[in-house]
Order: C-alpha cells, then sequence, then structure tokens
C-alpha cells in the first residue's frame, strides 16, 4: 500500500478532489475558499513550508485572482518542484450581456448532452498546487438565435460548440436547439508530475446534437451523436430536467459502438492514470441520473448509473453538506466505463471555527482511496491512500482585511 500523509496549518489544493465520472464533489463546493495559507505541503518523502496571498479582485465586469507563494524545502532535498510556481494568475474574467471570457482552472466544461464533452477539468492532472498549466481559455458569444463557445487548455486541448436555435413550433409548439462540437487533444496526456507515467495518445471527435425543451426547464428531449476520429462512435435518446428547483434527472437509452467510450474527454481526462480501455464490441443501454437538493442547497447528494449489455453495471454517487452542526464534508464514490474495475472513495470534513485553534480558523480532515480494482477492495496492494489533515486560519477576519 502507498500511503500519503499532508499535516498542514492550510492547504487549501489539496482538498480539490480529482474525479473519475460527472458525478462528484468538492469541499469548496460547499465552503467558501481561504484566500491566505500558511503550512506545510508534502509532496512524496518531501516537505515544503508555504505562506501564500490568493485575493480576488473585481473591477465591474472585469475580475481577477491571483497567487502569490512562498515556498521553503524543509528537507535534504532543497530543489523547488516546477508546479510549485510562487506568482500565476489564477483566474481572469470579463462578462457582458451576450458575450464573455474566463481564464484558468476550468471545471464542469460541458459541450452538448456530454456524449463527447462531459464536465472536463482542465486541472485535474499533476500536484493539487495551481499553476497555468493546468489553465484553459473559454469564450463564448450569444446573440440569438446563435451561439458559440470555444475552449483552448494549457494542455494543447480545443474545444468548439455552435448552436442554432429553431425558432418557432416545431414539437409540442416549442423551439428546436441544434448544436454542433468539435474537440481535440493534439499530444495526448503524459504529464511528467504524475507519480506513474501514463500515457493517452493524441485523440479528436466531433457531436451532433438536437434537443426541444418542451417544458421550459421541467422537460427536455434531446438526442446526440458522437464520432471519435479513428475509432468507433455512439449515438444517445435522453430526456432531463429539473423539478421544483431541487430536484434534477437525466434517463438515456445509449448505442454504443465498438471503441467508442461515452464522455471521452471527462473530468478525469487530464488525470488518466491508464490507457482508456476502448471496448472491443459494441453495445446498448440505460444511463440514468438523479441529484436532489434539500433546505436551500444545504444539502445535495447526487447519483450516476450505468448498464449496459454485457458489461457490469456502474453506479458513482456523491454526498455534501454546506451546514449540518459545524461542519461542512463532502463523501465520493467514483467509477468510470472507461476503466470499470477501478475507481476512487474519498471524504472531506471540515469543522467551522474550530474551538481549539488559538486563531479563527476551521479544521479539515480528508482521506481519499484510489482503486485498482474494487473487485478486491481490502488488500491493501490495491489502492493508493491519501489522508489530508490541515487546518484554515482566517487572516481577513484577523486583520479585517475583506480580500484575504
Amino acid at each position: 500500500m502507498l500511503k500519503k500523509i499532508s499535516l498542514a496549518l492550510f492547504i487549501i489544493g489539496l482538498l480539490s478532489s480529482q474525479v473519475f465520472s460527472v458525478v462528484s464533489y468538492r469541499l469548496e463546493d460547499f465552503q467558501t475558499p481561504g484566500k491566505s495559507s500558511i503550512g506545510i505541503i508534502t509532496k512524496g518523502s518531501d516537505s515544503y513550508f508555504k505562506m501564500g496571498l490568493s485575493p480576488d479582485l473585481e473591477f465591474g465586469a472585469l475580475g481577477i485572482g491571483f497567487d502569490l507563494n512562498l515556498y521553503v524545502p524543509m528537507g535534504s532535498n532543497k530543489s523547488i518542484p516546477s508546479e510549485f510556481q510562487w506568482f500565476s494568475f489564477r483566474k481572469i474574467s470579463y462578462q457582458e450581456q451576450n458575450w464573455g471570457l474566463q481564464w484558468g482552472r476550468l471545471t464542469n466544461i460541458s459541450y452538448g448532452y456530454g456524449l463527447l464533452l462531459d464536465r472536463y477539468d482542465s486541472g485535474s492532472a499533476g500536484s493539487p498546487e495551481f499553476n497555468t498549466s493546468k489553465a484553459a481559455l473559454e469564450g463564448y458569444y450569444k446573440q440569438a438565435p446563435y451561439g458559440v463557445r470555444g475552449l483552448t487548455s494549457a494542455s494543447n486541448f480545443k474545444a468548439v460548440r455552435a448552436d442554432y436555435t429553431v425558432d418557432g413550433p416545431v414539437l409540442f409548439g416549442k423551439p428546436l436547439i441544434i448544436g454542433v462540437n468539435y474537440a481535440e487533444d493534439s499530444d495526448g496526456v503524459n504529464d511528467s508530475i504524475l507519480t506513474t507515467h501514463n500515457i493517452v495518445s493524441a485523440q479528436s471527435g466531433f457531436s451532433v446534437d438536437a434537443g426541444v425543451p418542451i417544458f421550459d426547464k421541467t422537460l427536455r428531449v434531446y438526442t446526440e451523436y458522437a464520432k471519435l476520429t479513428n475509432k468507433g462512435s455512439g449515438a444517445a435518446l435522453g430526456i432531463g430536467g429539473e423539478l421544483a428547483a431541487n430536484f434534477t434527472y437525466k434517463l438515456e437509452y445509449r448505442m454504443l459502438g465498438a471503441n467508442f467510450l461515452p464522455g471521452y474527454f471527462n473530468a478525469i481526462y487530464e488525470a488518466s492514470t491508464t490507457p482508456n480501455a476502448f471496448p472491443s464490441s459494441e453495445t446498448s443501454g440505460l444511463m440514468g441520473y438523479m441529484g436532489i437538493s434539500l433546505f436551500d442547497d444545504y444539502i445535495k447528494t447526487e447519483f450516476l448509473y450505468e448498464s449496459y449489455a454485457n458489461n457490469d453495471p456502474m453506479l458513482s454517487a456523491a454526498i455534501g453538506w454546506r451546514k449540518v452542526g459545524p461542519t461542512v464534508g463532502v463523501i465520493n464514490y467514483i467509477k468510470s466505463f472507461s476503466n470499470p474495475n477501478g475507481g476512487r472513495v474519498n471524504a472531506y470534513i471540515a469543522y467551522d471555527d474550530f474551538p481549539l485553534l488559538p486563531i479563527p480558523g476551521n479544521a479539515v480532515i480528508g482521506i481519499q482511496r484510489d482503486y485498482k480494482d474494487f473487485r478486491d477492495f481490502g488488500n491493501k496492494d490495491n489502492y493508493t491512500e491519501t489522508v489530508t489533515i490541515a487546518v484554515q486560519p482566517n487572516l481577513g477576519k484577523m486583520f479585517n482585511i475583506p480580500f484575504l
């Protein structure tokens, strides 16, 4: 068993979980992240003392966030890893009514209905510390009936979407929204930062989709076709929507050809740890999703279920809470069709305004296991475990400085 333990006064990056499917929460989804840090980061067998400031500034439609860090080696290895940057712009955004730009670590990027590009995360690979190699730039423009979005990342991933709304009574008196998507990674995944070097070959693909919002947000009927270049293709027919603002659902019937993986460019793509397992034969089946939000998003949970012919069914689940007593937390059970036997289990819990701290702040504990094979769940040689123990001092509250 490979076990890593990080003991820190504040390590916000280590609280971000990398996901294997579209169902997963991060602690910062429920907790306002800190804007200052002081602590210890452990990477492998090396430890580094860190001090950092991460302010967010707004100037009208322009938003800027940057990191200013100091890293000091604490062991015999006096070199600083290249992914630890002393200064970096963490995010830059500009939003107008019909167009906008955003730069930084971009997450949850989906074009179409997810058969090709499904909640892509530009920064899931390598060290949990942010650096510019995790960044991407996305822009959009919307002028009815046209819309266009485009993305390019530091890892040479690119994607573009164009859509057109056919106004008028197409189906049940509702408009038809047609979209065309293209995605390409020109050099594949070969991240030298990862502990284990794995390669995913260069790949591109396209998809076309069409959807009709029959009852506005309550019921949408859609279909999508996707093709991976020099690989296979797949199609989906589904329904989805929101009920009473606290229940979301999605049900798809998928027809997947040989050598095709649905949602190929997904949240864990940039952090691929093994070459993707392309299926050798065609299959078909159901994908179902359900999300529940309670008490004005104080408690949220999501479930994703996939069942295809001649394949074991897969379930991913996540639960997170914003405030249950003094705690904030997330728990994830994550599976992937591209790696059907492996997966991830993690949990992170924060105790707000922990009373034993000498300064205002929170205490955090987290544990994560990455499994090679869930079928051998108890074998310690079958998973990598990471334990995070941290406290988060609130320097902005201590010194009454709003942007810290």
